[in-house]
């Protein structure tokens, strides 16, 4: 039995060995295959309406012909495209990546998965795209459960990059206040009434942006559970004896 426990002992011990020399040589066989570049690109810091493109390129350095290239990002705010299907014995591949406009916001890090054959690559793309509007504490208000037909009201705060004025939007069953607290901070205001009748609901403002031109509006978006109200009626007067 002493025997037995000294040949697992010897198997676990070289077990991650083993799984270290199979995962170098992966890496190996990856590098002598295809080579990528870069491996990482940084956009730096632009604003979010920005539509920015950029390219990754491979290269494979085998004597062999490469088939199948599939490519997918971490995000669906980052596009990537090949330009071929297969790679010849030291020809190339460039992967057009694209971020779509005021799709991410704030600082960034994206990946983007390459399979080439039996390799499999990665690259990463950084940096900060800066929204014209903050909306504070979020774009959206959860109201909870309220009574059906009952009055609300709630607010959002929005700190902007730069000066912003607003265009006119279209009426809707509920009003919408925008103030002007300074040059670049403003206060919006949501009144209405719960919907009559009882359940889930949801609703939504857009507000468009007149200047600086090529953004998107602003959108909020107010939900909750509406409730039939449960208190007694009280009209009828006391009982009678």
């Amino acid at each position: 039995w002493t025997g037995d426990m000294e040949s697992a002992m010897r198997l676990t011990t070289t077990q991650p060995l083993f799984l270290t020399m199979c995962f170098a040589l992966t890496l190996f066989a990856d590098e002598a295959t295809l080579q990528l570049e870069p491996s990482r690109i940084s956009l730096g810091q632009f604003p979010a309406n920005h539509a920015l493109s950029t390219e990754l390129v491979l290269t494979n350095v085998s004597d062999t012909q490469i088939e199948g290239i599939s490519v997918r990002t971490g995000c669906g705010c980052l596009t990537a495209i090949p330009d071929a299907d297969s790679i010849p014995p030291g020809g190339k591949a460039r992967i057009h990546l694209s971020l779509i406009p005021e799709k991410t916001s704030g600082p960034f890090s994206h990946s983007v998965f390459i399979e080439a054959g039996d390799c499999m690559l990665r690259a990463s793309v950084t940096g900060e795209a800066v929204p014209l509007l903050t909306v504070h504490p979020q774009n959206t208000a959860n109201l909870g459960t309220v009574v059906c037909g009952s009055p609300f009201q709630t607010s959002f705060l929005l700190d902007a990059a730069e000066p912003v004025s607003f265009g006119s939007f279209s009426p809707t069953s509920h009003e919408t206040e925008v103030a002007q607290l300074s040059s670049t901070s403003f206060q919006v205001v949501l009144r209405g009434r719960i919907p009559e009748e009882a359940g889930r609901f949801r609703f939504s403002i857009s507000i468009p942006i007149a200047s600086p031109a090529g953004w998107n509006p602003v959108e909020f978006v107010v939900f909750g559970n509406a409730i039939e109200d449960s208190k007694p009626s009280t009209s009828a007067g006391p009982p009678q004896e």
